[in-house]
């Protein structure tokens, strides 16, 4: 589960949801942190995006 350095939860999960005004400030917050801050990165190929696409399961 995604976190803010004040150690809340985001729920966000695609930045397009978010206003520019919001994104913004989750960025300066993290840039205040940097040094605990890290990434981790997978490269996912074309076709393991759309068979993962053709299984995503939809709850209403």
């Amino acid at each position: 589960e995604p976190r803010e350095p004040n150690g809340s939860a985001t729920y966000v999960h695609d930045s397009k949801q978010l206003t520019e005004e919001r994104r913004s400030s989750i960025f300066a917050e993290y840039e205040k942190h940097n040094n605990h801050l890290g990434f981790i990165l997978k490269v996912l190929s074309p076709h393991m995006i759309s068979t993962s696409m053709l299984r995503r399961y939809v709850f209403i």
